[in-house]
């Protein structure tokens, strides 16, 4: 199912993911406190709902095309993901694992990351474990080796629960939304194996809107005006760190999707969305990881002793970077038959 303020927000959308791992170990280990603080902010703050409007989105087209779903469909479906999710996730991690043994061996040192079941699932941690607000243990949230791709590893977890998510929001309507979004954002999900609530929380959101009736884009018009005033009110807020960061970043996440999908929409209104751009999407979202890393090592050394201004303006040409070099290698994989290329570009046409 195509919706052109969708196919216009693909991309995007990747590149902004792009940007919250630019910020990554070697900028960390050469940063001073105020590059530390612009740079969360630019790439940790101001890019922190791409990944849940993934998740939004995915679950909305889940169910738009189907909201009544036989075993038959959700038996397509999970053929047709097996080939545009599984296959190419296990590739990319042998890819990722492989690169990482390649340095290592190359060294002279034992594999930091041994070849086990771990790399496909959690062998990397992506958040710290904690304890939540009633005192409940919070297991670290952890990601396969190529740890972008925590975020596949969920949507096909969740993806195998579609009809319990199905049988559960019918009945309930939005009863289960609530449910869900009060352990969300009270941080009470204990994160059992490692997978955190946002992918759950965040498709059965965009499945309501879908198994309800609404158009997403028609549905949310009415929030688009005060989404796009509110939020640049909401990063101001943030980047001052007045205190309520806890209220005003979830805030800013729902304000910033309404925004980000409006905007879509009014410029795939009078712009066709580019559909080779929206394709390459999942591309650029497995691959910049390996890109970034080495372009990182190099720009970290070399800005350490730069201005603050210099150092920023290098950082964000490296995320840039990176999706061009993403995007010249999906272009010159294009020219190669489609049954070669769909277990890197999860197209199979």
């Amino acid at each position: 199912m195509r919706i052109p303020a969708i196919e216009a927000l693909r991309l995007p959308l990747a590149v902004l993911v792009v940007l919250i791992h630019t910020y990554n170990s070697a900028w960390d280990a050469v940063a001073s406190a105020p590059f530390h603080e612009a740079a969360t902010y630019l790439c940790r703050t101001v890019t922190g709902f791409a990944v849940p409007m993934f998740f939004v989105l995915s679950g909305y087209l889940y169910f738009a095309a189907t909201p009544s779903p036989s075993l038959a469909d959700y038996r397509r479906k999970w053929r047709r993901r097996v080939q545009t999710l599984l296959l190419p996730y296990l590739v990319w991690n042998l890819i990722a694992w492989a690169l990482y043994a390649l340095r290592d061996v190359a060294a002279g040192s034992e594999l930091q990351i041994p070849f086990t079941l771990q790399i496909f699932w959690g062998c990397k941690e992506v958040g710290a474990a904690t304890v939540s607000g009633p005192g409940w243990p919070v297991e670290a949230s952890t990601g396969p080796v190529l740890m972008p791709l925590w975020f596949v590893r969920d949507l096909l977890v969740i993806n195998v629960l579609a009809p319990v998510i199905h049988w559960l929001l019918r009945p309930l309507h939005g009863a289960l939304l609530v449910v869900l979004a009060l352990l969300f954002y009270s941080h009470c999900w204990p994160n059992y194996g490692g997978v955190t609530l946002t992918g759950l929380w965040f498709f059965s959101l965009g499945a309501w809107f879908a198994l309800s009736g609404r158009h997403l884009v028609e549905a949310t018009r009415p929030l688009a005006k005060p989404a796009l005033a509110v939020s640049p009110a909401l990063l101001l807020s943030l980047w001052l760190n007045d205190g309520g960061a806890a209220l005003w970043q979830p805030l800013y996440v729902i304000c910033a999707m309404v925004s980000a999908l409006h905007i879509a929409a009014y410029i795939a209104r009078y712009h066709r969305p580019s559909r080779w751009m929206a394709r390459s999407g999942f591309f650029v979202y497995a691959a910049h990881s390996i890109v970034l890393l080495p372009l990182t090592a190099v720009a970290a050394r070399y800005a350490a002793a730069l201005p603050l201004s210099l150092q920023i303006g290098i950082l964000l040409s490296g995320a840039a970077l990176a999706t061009l070099l993403c995007l010249l290698a999906f272009r010159l994989l294009r020219l190669l038959p489609p049954r070669w290329t769909a277990p890197l570009t999860a197209l199979t046409d």
